[in-house]
């Protein structure tokens, strides 16, 4: 079965495109965490006062 150049590089840039996106929602939810954890942390002292 022979396949075409064409298909190789769409799917090579396809895959360039899902890292890609999956490197950006990584950070995403990172920044999410963090955030969460910065907001949990203040309701904490919030609360001790």
């Amino acid at each position: 079965m022979k396949i075409p150049f064409e298909f190789i590089f769409i799917s090579a840039d396809a895959f360039k495109l899902y890292t890609r996106v999956r490197s950006r929602l990584n950070f995403g939810i990172d920044i999410f965490k963090s955030l969460a954890k910065i907001g949990s942390f203040n309701i904490e002292n919030s609360s001790k006062i």
